[in-house]
């Protein structure tokens, strides 16, 4: 997936359950703020709210809120530089391997 760099809405909770105040704190938002922007995550299918059994209410990503978190606003890389970079890193992990004075090696 490709995320315009210029989105205002960046994924950031992966995989996590949280509540509302990590938004704000992580973010920069007041509560109102971090209100309106979860409302719009939960109208545009990225997170779901649930209730844990304390009555504590917390959110979590949907299948497109993961895929969402995951998306680079990177350019992709052409195949010869992926290829010149693979070989780049093979290189360190002969190096690694070679070299008795690590403990331990790569496979």
């Amino acid at each position: 997936m490709y995320s315009d760099p210029r989105g205002s809405v960046k994924g950031r909770f992966a995989n996590l359950l949280f509540q509302g105040n990590l938004v704000s704190d992580v973010l920069g938002l007041d509560s109102a703020d971090s209100n309106k922007l979860i409302q719009v995550l939960i109208d545009q299918g990225f997170v779901e709210r649930m209730t844990d059994p304390t009555g504590e209410v917390q959110y979590i990503n949907t299948i497109k809120g993961n895929a969402l978190s995951m998306a680079s606003a990177a350019k992709p890389i052409s195949r010869v530089t992926a290829e010149k970079k693979l070989e780049e890193f093979l290189n360190r992990v002969r190096q690694v391997n070679g070299n008795p004075d690590y403990c331990y090696f790569v496979k």
